[in-house]
């Protein structure tokens, strides 16, 4: 049977269940229109803010569960910027990767050196541009997330419409 969990009316999206099936991390959007990850603990009854600013989405967990990574998209610039933040909430969030356009997290590669994204708005490599001006308005990419990794993201799918939810196999 479902267990209803105790939290604050507002809109939960982006669900994801932490490696040990304990936590949830979720992004919300408030009554503000401000949209902030938040990592629950049903069992302890507790909520946690892991972002305090404006735009915040698509929340993953690293593989051990001592992490968080999100998107913080800069309207201004049409820039998402690829963060990471303990999710316990102490320190505070890593910048790892700029990418143009808006990009959606999909899934972290088995490694944990990976993630897949669906990125739309504008291309991210040259590649890109010419597949998004053919028509393609999203498309799925890998990139690297080392701090510090200078490569550029790697496109994997394009088609002629919209391509989103990615997730990698186990092996």
């Amino acid at each position: 049977a479902a267990t209803p969990i105790d939290v604050p009316p507002a809109l939960y999206c982006d669900p994801k269940v932490s490696p040990d099936g304990r936590r949830l991390v979720v992004s919300v959007i408030d009554s503000s229109s401000a949209r902030n990850i938040l990592v629950i603990d049903p069992a302890r009854g507790t909520a946690s803010k892991l972002t305090f600013s404006s735009m915040n989405r698509t929340p993953l967990w690293s593989r051990d569960g001592k992490f968080v990574y999100y998107l913080n998209y800069e309207t201004a610039g049409n820039l998402s910027v690829l963060m990471r933040k303990a999710a316990d909430g102490s320190g505070d969030a890593e910048r790892l990767r700029e990418i143009h356009g808006q990009v959606y997290l999909e899934d972290l590669s088995t490694d944990g050196g990976a993630i897949v994204m669906s990125v739309s708005g504008v291309g991210t490599t040259p590649s890109t541009l010419g597949l998004l001006a053919a028509g393609s308005r999203a498309v799925i990419e890998r990139i690297a997330i080392a701090p510090g990794a200078g490569t550029d993201p790697t496109v994997l799918v394009t088609g002629p419409a919209d391509v989103y939810g990615a997730a990698i196999s186990p092996d």
